[in-house]
């Protein structure tokens, strides 16, 4: 290679550099720019159905379910991981309506309500909710997380029929692994 072809490799080399980092510049301060520049206003946190539904689930474990705890708009990425991270991107910032944990954070049981106005009004906008909808239940799945759909909040018997199913096995393994421990450190 002659020495006028090396200097154009090394200028075009360090021209890349030069146009990656100013790519890898870190954009917060135009981010806190547009933020601070925005005028924000306070809202519900949940829809009237919701809160309906997150009350009715709450009521429930307190009453039968002690140690286990409800929380809303939880981001799938905060209970779900996978060595694959593209495909944990896919989900890690869909938000699940509700998940029921125990007292050491562990997920029992994903809550996601469909009401009346889940799939839109369109076809496309539909299409994209199912879309989002099978991801959600495919990574659940695959955790091991039951995912409960809700579509009634007025068949409260049902609610309550599937809270037991799912949330009581837990409490009994819980319950087992707890004393099991307790033996363990008592020997």
């Amino acid at each position: 290679m002659s020495t006028a072809g090396l200097i154009v490799g090394i200028c075009v080399f360090v021209g890349l550099l030069v146009v990656l980092s100013r790519n890898l510049q870190p954009r917060s301060s135009g981010q806190l720019g547009a933020v601070r520049r925005a005028r924000y206003s306070a809202r519900p946190f949940m829809n009237k159905s919701e809160l309906q539904l997150f009350h009715y689930v709450n009521s429930w474990l307190t009453h039968n379910a002690q140690g286990y705890y409800i929380s809303a708009q939880a981001a799938y990425g905060s209970f779900l991981g996978s060595k694959d991270s593209n495909a944990w991107r896919y989900v890690s910032a869909k938000r699940a309506d509700f998940v029921v944990f125990d007292r050491n954070g562990t997920v029992h049981l994903i809550i996601e309500f469909d009401g009346g106005g889940h799939y839109g009004n369109s076809r496309k906008g539909a299409a994209g909710v199912k879309d989002r909808d099978e991801q959600k239940n495919a990574a659940a799945a695959s955790a091991g997380i039951p995912l409960l759909r809700i579509t009634d909040l007025k068949n409260r018997h049902a609610i309550a029929d599937a809270l037991a199913r799912i949330i009581k096995p837990a409490i009994g393994r819980h319950a087992s692994k707890s004393t099991n421990s307790k033996e363990a450190a008592s020997q």
